[in-house]
């Protein structure tokens, strides 16, 4: 679940958060911009008024069998052939992502469903949709995605290992928590945000696309105006 105190943390993270989407080269991320990187201006940035954030309940859903829908070779193709993940789909598409995730080899996508979409104010949803944000939602989608295929049983084989939690390292270079929960994979960011695997599927490419019923968030990065 999204659990920012103050609606103002996501005001932060659409100005603060300031990065290109990444590239993979291997198994690393691209170097993030300088820490000197301006400020979006106020004319191509989509303002959103104030208002407190409120907790979402953790999303109960009961673990699926894997599905492949016909004819899906990778990673972004069976999400756009996956009715749940259509909000996750344009997300990409306006996030400029398709090639870079299309061409990086085997990956592990933490797909957030349209649900865990839906626990983001309706404004700021149209806010990380907007041409102006492009940079902010890459940096987010980005930090739902390790470079290598994690299955359901390479992930809980890890956190057995790490005695209860491991540490995956995303495509922002940012670690994200996950942990055994009532049987579920529940990853956790740095701040509280969750997010739990309720399905997971294998793609042609040997990629795994694992449904997660909401959303983790990257560290806003400091800059000067």
């Amino acid at each position: 679940m999204l659990h920012f105190p103050l609606y103002t943390r996501l005001i932060s993270t659409l100005c603060l958060i300031a990065a290109t989407p990444v590239a993979v080269t291997h198994s690393r991320a691209s170097t993030p911009p300088p820490e000197d990187e301006p400020a979006p201006t106020a004319e191509n940035r989509t303002a959103i008024p104030p208002a407190d954030y409120t907790s979402q309940p953790t999303v109960s859903v009961a673990p699926e069998q894997p599905t492949l829908p016909p004819n899906a070779a990778g990673v972004v193709a069976l999400i756009q052939r996956t009715a749940s993940l259509s909000t996750l789909a344009n997300s990409i598409t306006a996030s400029g992502l398709s090639d870079m995730l299309n061409g990086a080899g085997a990956l592990t996508v933490f797909a957030p469903t349209n649900e865990a979409f839906s626990k983001l104010p309706a404004d700021a949803r149209a806010a990380l949709m907007n041409a102006a944000n492009k940079t902010v939602l890459a940096r987010i989608l980005s930090h739902h995605v390790v470079v290598g295929a994690l299955g359901g049983s390479d992930l809980a084989a890890r956190i057995s290992r790490g005695g209860g939690a491991t540490t995956l390292t995303m495509l922002t270079g940012e670690p994200v928590t996950a942990e055994l929960i009532d049987g579920a994979v529940v990853l956790k960011d740095r701040t509280g945000n969750s997010m739990r695997v309720v399905q997971s599927i294998k793609t042609q490419n040997n990629s795994m696309i694992h449904l997660v019923d909401g959303l983790v968030m990257p560290q806003p990065r400091k800059y000067t105006r």
